[in-house]
Order: structure tokens, then sequence, then C-alpha cells
């Protein structure tokens, strides 16, 4: 997959080098032209109405406060990086913002009739990662909307790791960020509130936990405010399994197996997310009596990596 974000972060770093072919030319004009990378990109100044919003762009409001004190800036220092935009397919002479929809919009508010632009050649699912991944860098996206953000280029076909490399995070951490809109319906009302107070790391150790786990959690979380330490040693306390490991359910002793009777919420294997590696320990005497514990979660794991494995062989 192209690395589209670093290809549109270079290309605002750089400050537009004007030469004699730089300057003003027309929409029309502008359409399929190749832009030659001559020292700096060079730049076109396009009319501010041929310029239309990318479809894909899930951002709708704006603060108009901080827009108008772009504007501001841009009529006593003029416009330092070019917005970078699109031909739209079917109405030749006529743009989609592909990145600057807040240089344009300010622009805009100026009173300026022409913006300085690079155009690009992108295809519509090029524009949507675009759009997306324009969004996410924003630093007040809300987590449900950046976790919104991943669940649309999921379905879009985008793998873990695609997302992972174009947003600049970890799979890991993708991973989980694509559980969040999964959570039940309470917990997002209050993602979703004026008043949320669940951080990501909160949130993160939510996702993995099956439906009474998670139950038990929650209605801990509504009674008390807890710190991640806390929160992590009450998952513990309570012996609360992820949603990855079956149900425990009452066996009875068998002699020859030497089974217990035991229900009593058992695990053996334990995520750690700072070191990145999975922790695996029991004793002798819980593998003679819980073996069937110990190993269901083995062969979970194992099953796990062996995905993990294929997946990451069949890229290659």
């Amino acid at each position: 997959m192209p690395d589209f974000k670093k290809q549109i972060q270079r290309q605002n770093q750089q400050k537009p080098k004007k030469t004699e072919n730089s300057g003003e030319k027309d929409a029309q004009e502008a359409l399929g032209v190749q832009i030659e990378d001559v020292v700096g990109e060079q730049y076109l100044m396009i009319d501010c109405e041929k310029i239309e919003d990318n479809p894909f762009q899930p951002r709708k409001k704006y603060n108009e406060k901080k827009l108008q004190e772009l504007s501001d800036s841009i009529k006593e220092e003029d416009l330092l990086q070019p917005i970078v935009i699109v031909p739209i397919p079917d109405k030749p002479g006529y743009f989609y913002v592909a990145y600057g929809h807040r240089r344009l919009r300010a622009t805009r508010m100026g009173g300026f009739l022409k913006i300085k632009a690079i155009v690009r050649h992108l295809d519509m699912r090029q524009l949507k990662l675009v759009a997306l991944i324009e969004n996410i860098q924003r630093v007040d996206l809300t987590i449900l909307e950046e976790a919104n953000t991943y669940l649309e280029l999921q379905e879009d076909g985008y793998t873990d790791g695609d997302i992972a490399k174009a947003a600049s995070k970890t799979r890991p951490y993708i991973n989980k960020m694509l559980r969040v809109p999964k959570l039940p319906k309470e917990i997002i009302d209050v993602l979703n509130s004026d008043e949320n107070v669940l951080s990501k790391s909160v949130l993160f150790e939510l996702v993995p936990l099956d439906e009474d786990a998670l139950k038990k959690v929650w209605d801990q979380l509504k009674k008390e405010h807890l710190t991640i330490k806390q929160l992590r040693t009450f998952i513990q306390e309570v012996g609360c399994s992820t949603s990855n490991t079956p149900k425990k359910t009452e066996h009875k002793k068998d002699e020859k197996a030497g089974c217990s009777t035991s229900n009593t919420p058992f695990k053996v294997i334990k995520y750690n997310p700072t070191a990145r590696k999975h922790d695996i320990s029991f004793t002798a005497k819980e593998l003679r009596e819980r073996g069937w514990e110990v190993i269901a979660e083995l062969e979970i794991l194992i099953k796990q990596l062996h995905e993990e494995a294929t997946s990451g062989n069949s890229k290659g």
C-alpha cells in the first residue's frame, strides 16, 4: 500500500519555492498536469469556488474561533503551506480537498478568491484513506471518532497492519481500538457524552473481557474511580476471563483423570502489554488438578500465534 501519509507530510513540510513556472493557472489548465518536483514542490493558484470538500471527510464541524485566527494569520503572512487537491473524475476543472480543509475555509473566510494548491492524482479509495488518516491526526479527536475511523478503514478492506502503518501506530493498538465501538451501549453512551472520563488505558483493559467479566468490572467502575493499577488488580482478583477464553463450567470429579470439582476461575496466561509478551505460569499441582483448563488456554494461544504467523507469511 502506498505510504500516502508520508507523502502528504513531506509536501507540507516544504515551503514551495516560486519559479517562473509557478503562479496563477486556471483550474482547467491544472487538470491532468503532472507537477515536477523541482527544488521543492510547485503549486498552482486555484479558484476557491472550484474546490469541493472531500466527500469522505468525517469532520463536519470546525472551531470558528480557530478558523478566524488562521484566517488572520494568512492575511498577515500569506498561506505558507499549499493545500493538496485531487481532480474530480466526472467534473472537469473541479477538485476535492485531500489535505488542508481548515486552510481552505480560512482562506475563503479572509475573502481570497484563489488558493495555493498542489495537484495529486489519487483514486477514490486512496482519497478516502488520506481523508481518514488526516482526520485521526486532529488533536481534538475523541476516542470513539478515532476508533470508528479505523473501523471504517477495516471495512474497506485494509488490514490491521495497513492501518497501523498509515496511522503510525502499533498493530496491538489498532487491534484494541477496533474493538472499542463493539463495547456495550452503556459504555458507548459514556464515550459520546461531554462528561466522558474513560481513557484509552481503561478501555484497553475492558475490550478483551467476555460479557460476564465486563459487566462485573463495569459495575465496579461505576461505583468508584479506579486507577489503571487498581483496575488491573480488580480484574485479577475477580478472576475475569477474556473473550478468547472459554467459559468455565462445573465439572464433576473424575478420579481417573484427576480433575477437580472446583469451579473457581483460573488463568495461566497473562499478556503483559508493556513488555508485549505472554507470561505463562502454573504449578505441577495445578496441572494435575486442572489440566483441562491449562490445556484449553494453551491451545487458544497456539491458535492465535499460528494465525498471526500465517497472516504474516501470506503478506510477505
